[in-house]
């Protein structure tokens, strides 16, 4: 098993400072609890936020880093792709009003660093918010039954882990067609928010199929990815560790095919700051 030296978490904390173009510390005397707190606050974000998103039950430090290693084979070249998908379709999607963008700017302001998840439906057409839910650290709350107010409607919520669109948002997006769904956060003092959007020309019955079938199997790539990278690299001391790994893997591998298919259906994601 591989563990992060000292010498590597100063490392990374001095990259970082100088890629916020401040100076470097000369950390080689400071007690490793300091390090250790530099090294919290300043690992890459992109690590940090998916970390964020599928930890909180109770994994040791130790733990924490083995699951770093499998993030960074995973977010290899992640970067710049949302931003990708969305410029090549942002001709035609669906235009907001200004009474939607001042709505969702005062909810998603309000609610992003929120507890506990709160969900919205706006209808743009009604000019009004057409339902309002209480979930817990997890799920926002709607209920089966609400779900005919999804169609042609707006949806928000925020994710108190920091993580972005889970595969159930991506189900809601994809089966119950809401124009948009939106998912706001705080992680390391960054507000932001993940969009899903329709456009004029997406597909809904291509969609459906390929949702479908990747749904299925979702599961059982997660599970072949994290044990080819047990098996390389001899990591994940624990069933605990195993299980965060697999859904892990199941966040990276959600956005993957947003990614790999906004274009091919019609459909943008993107991600936005507050």
């Amino acid at each position: 098993m591989i563990k992060i030296t000292t010498d590597s978490k100063i490392k990374a904390i001095n990259n970082a400072l100088k890629a916020k173009g401040l100076r470097p510390m000369l950390l080689l005397f400071e007690p490793e609890s300091r390090i250790d707190e530099l090294y919290k606050e300043c690992i890459d974000s992109d690590e940090e936020q998916i970390l964020a998103d599928q930890v909180k039950d109770g994994l040791t430090l130790y733990q924490l880093d083995e699951l770093r290693l499998l993030i960074k084979e995973l977010v290899k070249d992640r970067q710049n792709t949302v931003a990708i998908s969305a410029k090549q379709e942002i001709e035609n999607i669906i235009p907001r009003s200004e009474w939607l963008k001042a709505e969702l700017s005062k909810i998603e302001t309000t609610y992003s660093a929120e507890p506990i998840e709160n969900g919205f439906v706006l209808s743009d057409r009604k000019k009004e918010i057409v339902l309002r839910s209480v979930g817990t650290e997890s799920d926002a709350g709607f209920k089966f039954e609400d779900r005919h107010k999804f169609d042609g409607n707006v949806i928000t919520h925020n994710h108190p882990s920091g993580g972005s669109l889970s595969w159930k948002d991506t189900r809601t997006f994809v089966y119950y067609k809401p124009v948009e769904i939106r998912a706001s956060y705080v992680c390391n003092a960054r507000k932001g928010v993940y969009i899903l959007r329709h456009t004029n020309k997406i597909d809904i019955p291509a969609l459906i199929m390929d949702f479908g079938a990747s749904e299925l199997n979702s599961v059982v790539n997660a599970t072949a990815i994290v044990r080819n990278h047990c098996m390389t690299k001899n990591t994940f001391s624990s069933p605990k560790v195993w299980d965060a790994a697999i859904n892990l893997v199941i966040l990276m591998e959600t956005e993957k095919w947003l990614i790999m298919n906004a274009f091919k259906y019609g459909f943008v994601y993107v991600m936005e700051d507050l």
